[in-house]
């Protein structure tokens, strides 16, 4: 669990009793990384959901390396010479989030730079909206995150759960250098204005020498690859 104080703490944040007859226990899954993957020892980048998972299909395709599996279900690991790219889905089970961030993790080394990227509804951010001029986005970063933060620390009394916590909890727990950085929309579909607050992530030096440059103009790249799910109009 990630909390609201710039730490990563972990533990749950709510107590279940698994012994209880109303509880219904959640199947989990084991997710494994497949053979022969090479340990990244650059830059991993690991998005959470379709929204997040748009904005680094802007920077090309890479080369499908290996997957990360669970029964049936597949997540490809691309890979090119500077940087990996996992991208998760949404609504991943919660007793399935542990077991995913430790086979992502497992594809990168310990002194790897982490880059995760989430969305989340803007009613789910607990401030004053007032303060904000554009869509706001917050971060939350590792205690081996040594340059400065690409945009605010997420406010208190917000607290962040699921794949992206587990996966900066196991960062934070391992000495790893890793942040998270959280858009919040007002809608969850891909479009110009939903993708803007991830340009945030170009200031960080690990991408800047990874050789990802910033898109010039969002909405002109998602028309070319098709991948508009909703029209920009929908916020006047």
């Amino acid at each position: 669990m990630a909390s609201f104080f710039g730490e990563v703490v972990t533990g749950s944040y709510r107590y279940i009793d698994d012994e209880d007859p109303d509880y219904v226990g959640e199947e989990a899954g084991d997710w494994t990384a497949t053979e022969g993957i090479e340990k990244e020892t650059k830059l991993m980048v690991v998005t959470e959901g379709d929204l997040a998972g748009s904005y680094p299909r802007l920077w090309g395709d890479l080369p499908v390396v290996g997957s990360l599996q669970c029964g049936g279900r597949q997540i490809p690991v691309g890979r090119c010479g500077s940087y990996s790219l996992v991208q998760c889905p949404a609504g991943v089970q919660a007793a399935e989030c542990d077991s995913l961030a430790r086979a992502v993790l497992s594809t990168s080394s310990s002194d790897c730079t982490l880059l995760v990227l989430t969305s989340r509804h803007i009613s789910d951010l607990k401030c004053d909206l007032s303060d904000y001029q554009s869509l706001p986005v917050h971060c939350l970063a590792t205690k081996s995150w040594s340059e400065p933060l690409p945009c605010p620390s997420l406010p208190q009394p917000n607290i962040l759960s699921g794949l992206s916590a587990a996966l900066v909890t196991f960062a934070q727990m391992s000495g790893m250098k890793a942040i998270l950085v959280v858009a919040y929309t007002e809608v969850l579909s891909v479009d110009s204005l939903t993708l803007a607050p991830f340009t945030v992530c170009h200031k960080i030096g690990a991408l800047t020498k990874a050789g990802v440059k910033k898109v010039a103009n969002i909405g002109a790249e998602l028309s070319k690859m098709k991948m508009i799910t909703s029209d920009d109009s929908l916020y006047m």
